[in-house]
């Protein structure tokens, strides 16, 4: 009905507008005779009329066109009151931002990159509600390899059988005590510093950082390993670091933290 009423208004406007230009059109067609001055003023007159009335179907277009939009937003705010809210799913939903993308390094047999595997496969492939048991067998058997490839593959590819390759990959480099040695191997065996090199400093101080974090993921306590790491990292220092550092010790006799 509104829709109507602004159609029939506009309608209203151009018409109006045509006989303008209709009118202008008569105005300036070319005559011999030069029009008189009481036919200008009559003339002026019908196009200040025109004017007026051009004005008047403007107006009204325009106070139809607002209530038409006014309308409109009205009707959109109660739809989208009535319109029930949908949960939203956080199980990945695209956000429309392009993030490089992430997956697993092809795991060998490495105990200690199982953890780091076993988060990463989790996360990408088992978490997936898009992918089927099979599938998901499909992609470890391709993020796999040497040991731990032979593991998986002794499982044919069908639904059924990918909880049972987990569970044997996991039963086999799930093992802390081999997660454990592992580390405490690293951390005895620590290269020594030959020469004096802030970037090999560094090495060593993340090789450390790097076996207690391991230690810490198998609730391994090292809070009062303090003398033994201290130990360690400076039997791996060059002659002249650990000059300096024994200067830089007030009290000898304490043990050094």
């Amino acid at each position: 009905m509104a829709l109507n009423v602004v159609d029939s208004a506009l309608t209203k406007f151009i018409a109006a507008t045509d006989r303008i230009s209709h009118f202008a059109a008569r105005v300036n067609n070319p005559s011999t005779d030069s029009p008189s001055l009481y036919t200008c003023q009559v003339r002026r007159d019908q196009m200040r009329a025109l004017w007026e009335k051009v004005e008047k179907e403007y107006e009204a277009y325009s106070c139809c066109s607002v209530q038409l939009s006014e309308q409109i937003d009205n009707a959109s705010q109660a739809l989208t009151s009535r319109t029930p809210v949908q949960p939203q799913s956080v199980q990945f939903m695209s956000t429309g931002c392009r993030l490089p993308p992430c997956d697993t390094e092809v795991f060998g047999g490495d105990y200690t990159r199982w953890p780091t595997f076993r988060d990463l496969f989790t996360a990408i492939y088992i978490q997936n509600p898009r992918l089927s048991e099979v599938e998901k067998l499909f992609h470890l058997n391709s993020k796999t390899s040497s040991e731990a490839h032979a593991i998986v593959s002794k499982s044919p590819l069908t639904n059924e059988r990918f909880q049972s390759a987990w569970s044997s990959l996991a039963e086999r480099f799930e093992n802390k005590r081999v997660l454990v040695n592992s580390q405490l191997r690293i951390l005895f065996n620590l290269p020594t510093i030959g020469q004096e090199s802030g970037a090999a400093i560094q090495e060593l101080q993340s090789a450390i950082q790097g076996c207690l974090t391991a230690l810490e993921h198998t609730k391994i306590n090292t809070e009062n390993w303090d003398c033994i790491l201290v130990f360690l990292c400076s039997s791996r220092h060059p002659k002249l670091t650990l000059s300096l550092w024994e200067q830089s010790i007030q009290n000898k006799s304490d043990i050094p933290t």
